[in-house]
């Protein structure tokens, strides 16, 4: 009985092969989710030097949320507020989160002294969105998904 136990479990080379390939297979994702996590680790700095330009604004005398809302809505075609962002600073420009019928998201940038619309964005569009989709899913949707998942179990090999 014990000779038919031994012969179907796999023995120490095979085993020591198994952990050889998975390592093999597992470090270039391993090394580029450190990258990016590393990446999405900052994304607050990054976002706070991406829009850099619309947080050093003249600071907001007569701020008014209710018409950056109508300035951004009217922006958008169709669009129904979302969210509204409370601004970081005096000088910060109003962010505003506009849905469209199609169920994507618009974010518009409202500067809240003249109620003029500074620049729209998709959010799905935005810099921290594509480095989640690169670190979670390798910019394939669901396949990416289920790669990281299995670079997740191998990794334990």
């Amino acid at each position: 009985m014990t000779i038919l136990s031994a012969t179907f479990w796999p023995d120490r080379r095979t085993l020591w092969r198994w952990h050889f390939f998975a390592g093999l297979f597992c470090l270039p994702f391993v090394a580029f989710l450190s990258l990016t996590g590393a990446v999405y680790l900052f994304k607050p700095q990054i976002d706070d030097w991406i829009d850099w330009r619309y947080d050093h604004l003249p600071i907001a005398l007569s701020p008014s949320p209710e018409q950056d809302v109508q300035a951004a809505v009217a922006a958008v075609p169709q669009g129904a507020l979302l969210a509204y962002e409370l601004p970081r600073t005096l000088q910060s420009a109003a962010r505003v989160l506009v849905s469209r019928p199609d169920g994507e998201v618009v974010r518009v940038y409202v500067d809240r002294n003249t109620h003029t619309v500074l620049k729209t964005v998709l959010e799905e569009n935005r810099f921290e969105r594509l480095v989640f989709r690169l670190h979670g899913q390798l910019l394939l949707g669901n396949v990416g998904s289920v790669i990281m998942e299995m670079v997740a179990s191998w990794t334990i090999v």
